[in-house]
């Protein structure tokens, strides 16, 4: 049986076959390799972490600080790796933090 109608292939889009082509003749980028610039930068982070829980007034920090630290010690040695299912679940994870903030925001305001 002969189909007269061939499937649709994203694939085989022209568009997407040309951004296929420049992206993979573009050079690679090279991480930011600065050291000094990331522990400055996690310093920020903590200090921020622990500015927001004191105005919260909560102890988030406790965990959140050396959780925020290991994640930064893991970037700085996996910087190299594209880490593809890594950066699928934080995305997933900031989708779901997200929907929580929202949620209780909605929450907020029907209470008041």
């Amino acid at each position: 049986m002969v189909t007269l109608i061939k499937p649709l292939r994203w694939q085989n889009l022209p568009v997407l076959q040309r951004l296929q082509r420049q992206a993979k003749a573009r050079a690679p980028e090279l991480p930011e390799e600065s050291l000094l610039l990331r522990i400055l930068v996690q310093l920020l982070v903590s200090i921020g972490i622990v500015a927001t829980d004191i105005a919260a007034e909560t102890s988030l920090w406790i965990w959140a600080v050396p959780l925020s630290a290991m994640g930064a010690a893991w970037s700085w040695r996996s910087r190299h790796k594209r880490n593809i299912p890594t950066k699928f679940l934080l995305a997933i994870g900031m989708i779901l933090a997200l929907i929580a903030f929202f949620g209780r925001l909605i929450a907020g305001r029907e209470s008041s």
